[in-house]
């Protein structure tokens, strides 16, 4: 039987540095810790770059948590990566380095949102349809989601299974495809089980 224990989202003390940042979550008798990687977050306590590049980086930050007790038990990498903005495909970039992270932290939880696509090709902007009319609006999300969030979440899906990565929880948030429990149904029915919430 697996116990519920506490796991901090590291940003909601994104003023301390990393190590005042562990020894509050230690204090607070935190057991787990969810770290952002990019995206919405400036990542505070964690540069993916940095780690990604050399193995004694990465063995002294989890040093660092494993000697307070604490564990890392979840990256996020909360970004738009679908956005036909300049920062989607930042944020993609962001995703697929996450999941790379995660695989030599032997992370296997990624939080992250869904994304939000334009509503066409040739779109600017992200565009959250919450109307279906006029009509032009069920074609915007016919687009949305089988022209580029199904086939984005297909590869991404075989992409943190290529990482070992074994859940990716969504963030149900408006201005995203998935904002509420039908939308995360129909994603996770379009791509498998390793899509929660």
């Amino acid at each position: 039987v697996r116990m519920m224990h506490l796991t901090l989202m590291t940003d909601s003390l994104g003023q301390l540095s990393f190590e005042e940042m562990l020894d509050t979550a230690a204090m607070l008798k935190i057991e787990t810790l969810e770290i952002p990687t990019g995206g919405y977050s400036s990542a505070p306590h964690l540069d993916i770059d940095k780690l990604l590049s050399s193995v004694e980086e990465r063995k002294n930050y989890l040093s660092a948590i494993e000697s307070r007790g604490l564990k890392l038990e979840v990256l996020n990498c909360n970004g738009n990566q679908l956005s036909p903005e300049a920062g989607g495909a930042r944020d993609a970039q962001t995703v697929e380095k996450t999941f790379q992270l995660a695989s030599e932290f032997g992370v296997k939880t990624i939080a992250m949102m869904s994304g939000l696509p334009g509503g066409g090709p040739g779109a600017k902007y992200p565009n959250w349809v919450t109307c279906c009319w006029p009509p032009v609006m069920l074609e915007m999300l016919k687009y949305q989601w089988e022209e580029i969030g199904i086939p984005y979440w297909e590869k991404t899906v075989k992409l943190a299974e290529h990482y070992g990565i074994e859940k990716i929880a969504l963030e149900i948030h408006p201005t995203g495809i998935v904002y509420n429990v039908p939308t995360l149904l129909k994603l996770r029915s379009a791509v498998g089980p390793m899509i929660g919430a």
